[in-house]
């Protein structure tokens, strides 16, 4: 093996090329996935905006029941929460991300927005349904610590 100062002008270019051609399939790769996440998250975008439901699976062993209502709001994701439980609806926002999303219900108390909870959500099955689990410790009553939803029967936009 000799030195690099041994090395030729054909060495050299030699060399620079392989750089090159190393450094353009880094780039090619690196647009290649961020194209790929804007693409996936625009989707999730698309398939969370709907009315969401837990209540009504004859299978399911959830007691307490939510309603989620999902709107795009030029390009926000935000909404309502419903529940049997609750006098009035929880105000929601959506993080959209790519593999999961994050869901943060608000209350409006006074002139203060109160934080109630954080969510992961995770779109399911053939985009028809939604992983919800729950990562606030001490979740009010009304609200599952993990439940699954799937798009509202009578709920249409």
């Amino acid at each position: 093996m000799e030195a690099i100062s041994d090395w030729k002008l054909k060495d050299w270019l030699e060399a620079a090329a392989y750089t090159v051609a190393i450094l353009g399939a880094i780039a090619g790769a690196a647009i290649f996935v961020v194209n790929a996440r804007a693409n996936a998250i625009e989707a999730n975008r698309t398939v969370l905006t709907r009315a969401w439901t837990n209540e009504g699976d004859i299978l399911a062993t959830d007691t307490k029941f939510v309603d989620l209502l999902l709107e795009n709001h030029d390009g926000d994701i935000i909404g309502t929460l419903n529940s049997p439980s609750l006098d009035q609806p929880l105000d929601v926002s959506v993080d959209v991300g790519w593999f999961y999303s994050t869901l943060s219900i608000t209350q409006l108390q006074g002139r203060t927005i109160a934080p109630i909870a954080t969510v992961k959500l995770k779109i399911a099955g053939n985009d028809n349904r939604l992983l919800w689990q729950s990562e606030t410790l001490q979740l009010p009553d009304y609200l599952p610590k993990s439940t699954s939803l799937w798009p509202h029967p009578t709920v249409h936009q």
